[in-house]
């Protein structure tokens, strides 16, 4: 939903997709995936996210275990040496930015979406409803664009 989304944001504004590392740095493993992923190509990695957000939400999969990530990996059938390749480049300092994005935006749900580096949107803000998300959105970044304020 929110790669469809950020391929159309009008310029100069661009769509990033990061993974953030909460304080209590449970979510490593999910980070340090997420980011063995896209050093593989784009299509690998929207498979990747797509396979991620199916086991988590209806496989039971523990995403503090390193395994979870393996077998997500091949559910998006993303070759198992590949993906291990991938895993072992992953370092501290790699994941280490990801934290300091979680403070600077002061992320308190997922996904959060930070625009123009001033307003931090959440499901939330449309009560889970993806459609009111999308127009929140939109109109955000329409108001960025323009220079409005909120």
């Amino acid at each position: 939903m929110l790669h469809r989304w950020g391929a159309t944001v009008p310029s100069p504004m661009t769509f990033e997709f990061v993974p953030v590392i909460y304080p209590d740095m449970s979510v490593i493993a999910s980070a340090r995936a997420w980011l063995a992923a896209s050093l593989l190509d784009a299509a690998s990695l929207r498979a990747f996210e797509t396979a991620a957000y199916k086991a988590l939400q209806s496989g039971g999969l523990d995403p503090v275990k390193p395994a979870t990530w393996s077998v997500v990996a091949r559910d998006a059938g993303i070759p198992h040496a590949a993906y291990a390749a991938a895993w072992a480049k992953i370092t501290k300092d790699s994941l280490e930015p990801l934290a300091h994005i979680f403070f600077r935006n002061q992320v308190q749900a997922t996904p959060s979406i930070t625009i123009g580096g001033q307003y931090l949107v959440t499901p939330d803000n449309a009560n889970g409803h993806e459609g009111i998300f999308i127009q929140l959105l939109n109109g955000i970044t329409s108001a960025v664009i323009e220079g409005r304020k909120l």
